[in-house]
């Protein structure tokens, strides 16, 4: 579990030897990482991720099966938004621990043609115990493309498999 150390106010805290942290809870690292007395990990929000890629053929909606066209396929716009915010908080986990998508809320408002860089970023907006809620935007060179709120929850991943496995 968490080894915390509180110093006098103002100083410091060290959390996990990977984390100190400020009185006002300003983290010095990009990650903040603490355990409730209910041993649930706490992850606060404001934590933000960013992923970049180029389209390549494979990512077009004609080569996936949602669609005709050779642009960026929406189900890979959110597969990059889902990439993105469980890559953000990753750091914050405690080992076993992993993030599984539960809900998904969003537009693809432009088409992104097969060679243009697109993007996500995500921020951590709301934590309630186990689960995270994201805002999540994406864009190619000539802006937006999507945008959206995500939820995600964490998980015992060993727990999980296992009973996932158990449906077969």
């Amino acid at each position: 579990h968490a080894r915390i150390h509180l110093k006098a106010r103002g100083q410091k805290r060290q959390i996990n030897n990977n984390t100190t942290v400020n009185e006002d809870g300003v983290p010095h690292k990009k990650w903040l990482h603490l355990f409730n007395p209910n041993n649930e990990t706490m992850i606060t929000p404001g934590i933000k991720g960013h992923i970049e890629q180029t389209v390549s053929e494979r990512l077009c909606a004609d080569k996936i099966g949602s669609g005709l066209v050779k642009v960026f396929a929406t189900p890979m716009m959110i597969a990059l938004m889902e990439q993105t915010c469980n890559e953000s908080v990753v750091p914050c986990l405690e080992a076993g621990q992993g993030t599984v998508g539960t809900h998904i809320n969003v537009s693809h408002c432009a088409a992104t043609p097969v060679g243009m860089k697109v993007w996500c970023d995500s921020e951590l907006i709301e934590v309630d115990r186990r689960r995270l809620v994201f805002k999540v935007t994406a864009f190619d060179e000539q802006g937006l493309i999507g945008e959206g709120t995500h939820e995600r929850f964490i998980i015992d991943t060993a727990k999980f498999q296992q009973k996932a496995n158990e449906k077969k």
